[in-house]
């Protein structure tokens, strides 16, 4: 067996035991904590109420693609939309914000004076204990406001830090760091998809 096929072996093991775990049931969570922050949002108005998404590496990358698909692919055009914003997608803020307080400061540094109550914050970390990671996550709730953490069992950490401190955590249960950020994209895919059937009450 090539590393390739072996590669795929294990990815389909991940993602049978994703189904078995139950942890489908927490991502239904998550569509319902973003379908009451849609209704909320249009009924107020307001686009007062932000959500939040940010990690490092491919953590990074997958904040900034949720980011894009939560701010615009589910809504219909005469609705509000959600303003989502993903914290690593300003190389010029980060890198001066890592030379002058730190990296492990970098996102928290962010969202003081900015999250509130009612906001929502989406942290990706594989590992669950990234440092500047879970320092946002950390100021954000004691700010009130609501964290979903997608991270994994790497390392045998079922979740680390992060999973014991967010609101909605959603472990994928591999020790792969590839494969839990493979499968994190397909799981706020899925959510996606959800979530704008219901708005557009399909």
């Amino acid at each position: 067996m090539t590393g390739i096929e072996e590669y795929f072996k294990e990815l389909e093991m991940d993602v049978r035991t994703v189904r078995d775990t139950g942890l489908l049931n927490n991502l239904e969570k998550l569509v319902d904590i973003f379908y009451l922050h849609y209704l909320r949002n249009n009924a107020l108005n307001t686009h007062h109420e932000e959500v939040y998404a940010f990690g490092n590496g491919g953590s990074a990358a997958n904040a900034s693609h949720f980011a894009a698909h939560f701010s615009e692919d589910i809504f219909p055009p005469e609705k509000r939309k959600f303003t989502v914003v993903s914290l690593v997608d300003n190389m010029p803020r980060l890198t001066a914000k890592g030379n002058d307080l730190g990296y492990e400061n970098i996102f928290s540094d962010y969202l003081k004076g900015r999250v509130l109550t009612g906001d929502i914050v989406v942290a990706f970390s594989g590992s669950g204990n990234s440092p500047n990671v879970v320092e946002a996550v950390r100021l954000a709730k004691a700010e009130g406001a609501y964290v979903i953490g997608f991270t994994g069992d790497y390392k045998g950490r079922n979740g680390g830090k992060l999973a014991e401190v967010a609101d909605l955590p959603i472990v994928v249960p591999s020790m792969s760091m590839e494969r839990i950020e493979d499968i994190h994209s397909s799981l706020y895919h899925a959510a996606k998809e959800e979530l704008r059937r219901k708005i557009n009450g399909e």
